[in-house]
């Protein structure tokens, strides 16, 4: 009678772990899908809904085009327009005038997951697949000193001169001789 009553103990357990472990991850998903679909501050771009729920569907249509995530993409402006939703927190813009208020100097965007994955130290990266705004501005003052106009000016007589001075008085190469 003790095997009957643990057996049945046991199972009331399990069936009632079960039921907790299920009603939560439906109230967790079912919020969080619902707040994707119609509450995000990203809902009034358009784009294909199910983009909103997941990114799985990226994962969808890549498979199922073959690779071609581009010329579906590519498809959707066709359809929708210059801006289209294609994740719960991606929007896809095609507008030139775009193009410096996202990467432009002043702006206040910041760039995508999809540049870590040059590197997995951020440390270890070029100028501009750095994400960090502060690490990107240290950075990109080196390069500021040596491709401004007084590093182009001076690179001008440290180089070009001195190297049509080398061209002008040797003589020609030819690929036999080497």
């Amino acid at each position: 009678m003790a095997n009957v009553w643990l057996g049945n103990g046991v199972t009331i357990a399990l069936w009632r772990t079960a039921s907790a472990d299920t009603s939560f991850l439906a109230g967790l998903f079912g919020s969080m899908l619902l707040y994707r679909a119609f509450f995000h501050r990203l809902r009034r771009f358009p784009g294909p809904f199910a983009a909103r729920l997941s990114n799985f569907y990226h994962f969808a249509i890549t498979a199922r085009t073959n690779m071609q995530h581009h010329l579906f993409i590519r498809k959707l402006h066709g359809q929708y327009g210059d801006f289209v939703r294609t994740g719960p927190r991606e929007l896809s813009i095609r507008r030139a005038s775009a193009i410096n208020l996202i990467y432009g100097p002043s702006s206040t965007c910041g760039k995508a997951t999809w540049y870590d994955q040059n590197s997995d130290n951020p440390d270890h990266v070029s100028v501009e697949n750095i994400r960090d705004l502060g690490k990107h501005r240290t950075r990109r003052k080196a390069w500021d000193n040596g491709l401004g106009f007084r590093g182009t000016f001076l690179l001008k007589y440290t180089i070009a001169f001195p190297m049509t001075d080398v061209a002008d008085g040797g003589t020609a190469a030819s690929p036999r001789r080497l």
